[in-house]
């Protein structure tokens, strides 16, 4: 196996341990604290975690069996990827509009939940499946040799509610918790600084991990993400 396969597999993986790690950490740290919008932000980095799980299931299998999921399960990989993603940015925003605009936190909630339906539609429903898979990285040591490391693109109203939810979180996450540090002062500035370089990063790196074929790179922007998700659970963890 060629060392960008290993970079790959092993990458995809330490994000996942990242996120579920600060994730659960932070959700034990809300829950002692009885801070409800910790325990959401904690289970907002476990959902973000889950975005490799897909990657990892495909990389795992491959170096147990020889064998991908996706002769037995085509879409598997995908769904393991991307389900969560409409509840992520629910929460997101839920977590993001209780800082910046408290009173907006509901209807921002509802409206993204609305959108979980048509996410989840193009998912699980083989009529509006909106999923492409490709197997472009090769695992060269394992049998059968054409066989490689899944790689998911989305397609139609997926990509297309995916690049929003990105989108708002860069403008409401971002951009407004920016908004609020400059108006505040202490702690809330504090918070609102660290946990809007940690969605900044998300938003980023996450399209350049997508969107580039970076090979043996690929470690460089999931080193930044691993960044990320760390300020995200500083962030959302300082008391002081």
């Amino acid at each position: 196996m060629i060392l960008q396969d290993y970079i790959a597999g092993f990458s995809a993986g330490v994000i996942l341990l990242t996120g579920y790690i600060t994730g659960i950490l932070t959700i034990i740290k809300g829950a002692k604290q009885k801070a409800s919008l910790m325990v959401w932000s904690g289970l907002f980095l476990v959902l973000m975690g889950q975005f490799y799980l897909g990657t990892v299931a495909s990389f795992v299998k491959l170096l147990l069996t020889g064998a991908n999921l996706t002769p037995q399960f085509p879409l598997l990989a995908a769904r393991l990827c991307y389900t969560g993603s409409p509840i992520a940015i629910t929460i997101a925003m839920y977590v993001g509009f209780s800082m910046i605009k408290p009173e907006w936190r509901y209807n921002a909630t509802l409206f993204y939940g609305v959108t979980s339906v048509f996410y989840w539609l193009g998912m699980f429903v083989p009529r509006y499946e909106s999923i492409n898979l490709a197997e472009e990285i090769p695992i060269r040591s394992l049998v059968p040799y054409n066989v490689g490391l899944v790689d998911v693109s989305l397609e139609g109203w997926v990509l297309i509610l995916t690049a929003i939810y990105l989108l708002s979180m860069l403008v409401f996450n971002t951009s407004g918790l920016l908004v609020l540090a400059k108006k505040s002062s202490g702690l809330i500035r504090k918070k609102a600084i660290v946990q809007s370089f940690g969605y900044f990063i998300f938003v980023v790196i996450g399209a350049v991990d997508s969107l580039f074929e970076l090979a043996e790179w690929i470690f460089i922007p999931r080193i930044i993400m691993v960044i990320g998700y760390i300020l995200l659970a500083y962030g959302y963890q300082a008391t002081k």
